[in-house]
């Protein structure tokens, strides 16, 4: 259903300038739209399988490949890709070159532990309104690990081209 009404929106505002979602005069079939969708989750007609979750091995096969080499811009870089999208709940490539070096900051706790976190709240396609934020999770430092991912965010930050704004460069 949210395919079809999509793309009949975008019909809609290419050849006749009228916007289904969010025009004044369409807020009875919004709201007819929105208790539909209601009662076909209630009917458990909405269910979606998502893919497993990484396995805890194979984490552990993906970080001991990553931290092998971190002196290498290419492997520090896919570190923190993967850091990124797995605890700041990235969506793919969602966004991603619209990430910048101040999306993220690190600063320490009250006990001067390291930690990682977004700077803003924003829109992503799950997460369309200001009540569903996006993880807001803090990413703590590893003390004593070659692993530690806030220490790996920070040697990279310090890497990227100071004219470059972008995260992924």
């Amino acid at each position: 259903m949210q395919s079809y009404r999509q793309g009949l929106q975008r019909h809609l505002s290419k050849t006749r300038d009228i916007d289904i979602l969010k025009g004044d005069n369409f807020k009875k079939s919004k709201k007819a739209y929105q208790c539909m969708t209601k009662e076909l989750k209630r009917l458990g007609l909405a269910a979606v399988e998502h893919y497993p979750a990484i396995a805890d091995a194979d984490m552990k096969k993906m970080y001991m490949f990553f931290c092998k080499d971190l002196e290498s811009p290419k492997m520090l870089q896919y570190k923190v890709f993967v850091v990124i999208m797995i605890h700041f709940g990235r969506r793919g490539r969602e966004n991603l070159a619209t990430l910048s070096r101040q999306d993220f900051a690190v600063q320490p706790d009250p006990e001067g532990t390291l930690y990682i976190y977004k700077t803003h709240d924003e829109l992503t396609k799950n997460h369309q309104t200001d009540s569903e934020k996006s993880s807001d999770g803090r990413m703590y430092e590893i003390k004593g690990s070659d692993q530690c991912p806030v220490r790996s965010f920070v040697k990279y930050i310090r890497r990227l081209n100071p004219k470059c704004n972008k995260l992924f460069q």
